[in-house]
């Protein structure tokens, strides 16, 4: 979001090392794997190298790295535009699987939701985690326990692992063909009128997936379906007998909480499976995992979304927000700012609007009032108050640590 008018004047008022410019634009287009120095390289390349803009990125508080981050963000773009849509085979795959009608009917297919552009997962794609279950499959073994933290991108996980699956090129031929179909409890639930009408619809669900020969069947929130009682859904003796057959591919997502629990109340069927741990990834990945979820909320919302919108988000999430984990966490702070856009951008300010409304607490810069109330606490509370020096003082540091989002235990934790 740097002002296109800072670049000119900053490039008209100092001079301009062309050599250098293209030196540097060559090797962001190096980096990148392009065959060609795009626009985005030459801009980026004056910004880098014109000496004026150092001024301006310190008063914007920006990093060289911030920029040249945005254009690596952006090479990622123009590689997914601009790739040949591969073709996926069409009418005469989907009649190679044979008729799927529960399945179509109970079921979301993944990969033919991405295949119509519902979903970029770019960096995700080449993950550890997809290149965990793409090995696993590769192996032999036909059940996964993906098991992650809650927010920590589990079912993001499966829908880059179907992406990869549709795009090819990660080592194993024998997957490419494969569509994933998610399963829910709760639709099955919705559409069973008895206890005995539940087993006999799953049992058609996991024949219609084996006999297609080509489905993994993926379970999200997998704990639902082992839950015993009226009106839940209890399939463990249904899914161990699959699991040992190895009919058909699955993938069970849970929490570590609930995957340690399956582990005791259904000690047969977990040790069927291969568990695949999710960990939460660092800052540099979660950034990238946030710019790829920024170019759907982007296109779904009609706006711009600021790296810098990026970036505040990881860090005010990771403050104010401790029950989910990243990157789950800073992309619903990224979801929510986007009600705060203003003029269509999504910037740093728009996440803050977004915690301040969410959390009732301020994290905006301090107004020139706010700022000299904050200053003047103790005259202030003095004024009502006679005497306990200690007690106004206390309270005015307490109140000016939670106004700059450093209480107590905000300061002990990070």
């Amino acid at each position: 979001m740097l002002p296109k008018n800072y670049i000119e004047e900053s490039i008209k008022a100092s001079p301009v090392n062309i050599d250098l410019v293209w030196q540097e634009a060559t090797r962001l287009a190096s980096k990148a794997g392009s065959h060609a120095i795009e626009p985005v390289h030459i801009v980026t390349a004056l910004i880098l190298t014109c000496p004026s803009m150092d001024i301006i990125l310190k008063q914007m508080k920006l990093q060289k790295s911030d920029v040249e981050e945005v254009s690596d963000w952006f090479d990622r773009l123009i590689a997914t535009t601009r790739s040949e849509k591969p073709y996926f085979g069409g009418i005469g795959r989907d009649w190679a699987f044979g008729f799927t009608n529960q399945l179509n009917r109970l079921g979301y297919n993944i990969s033919q939701g991405i295949e119509n552009g519902g979903g970029y997962f770019s960096w995700l794609t080449n993950s550890p985690g997809v290149e965990a279950m793409t090995k696993v499959f590769s192996s032999g073994s036909t059940a996964i326990a993906l098991v992650g933290n809650d927010g920590v991108g589990k079912t993001s996980h499966v829908y880059a692992l179907a992406q990869a699956l549709l795009e090819g090129g990660h080592g194993d031929k024998s997957l490419d063909s494969y569509q994933v179909v998610e399963l829910k409890a709760s639709s099955i639930l919705s559409n069973a009128k008895d206890p005995a009408h539940i087993e006999n619809m799953i049992i058609s669900l996991i024949s219609e997936a084996s006999h297609s020969g080509h489905i993994i069947l993926f379970l999200d929130d997998a704990q639902q379906f082992f839950s015993q009682g009226v009106g839940r859904l209890d399939i463990t003796q249904i899914l161990l007998q699959v699991v040992q057959s190895k009919s058909i591919r699955l993938i069970l997502a849970f929490n570590t909480h609930d995957f340690q629990a399956i582990k005791s109340t259904h000690s047969a069927l977990a040790t069927q499976l291969s568990p695949v741990v999710l960990n939460e990834p660092n800052e540099v990945d979660t950034i990238r995992i946030l710019e790829d979820t920024a170019i759907g909320l982007e296109h779904k919302n009609n706006v711009v979304i600021s790296h810098d919108a990026l970036k505040t988000a990881y860090n005010l999430s990771g403050r104010y927000e401790q029950e989910l984990a990243y990157p789950g966490k800073a992309i619903q702070l990224v979801s929510q700012a986007v009600s705060y856009a203003q003029d269509g951008i999504v910037s740093a300010a728009s996440v803050q609007g977004a915690i301040e409304k969410t959390h009732g607490v301020k994290v905006g810069t301090a107004s020139t009032v706010e700022a000299s109330d904050l200053l003047n606490l103790e005259a202030k509370i003095h004024e009502r108050m006679v005497n306990q020096d200690r007690a106004v003082g206390v309270v005015s540091n307490a109140l000016r640590r939670a106004r700059a989002g450093r209480g107590r235990r905000s300061t002990t934790l990070w």
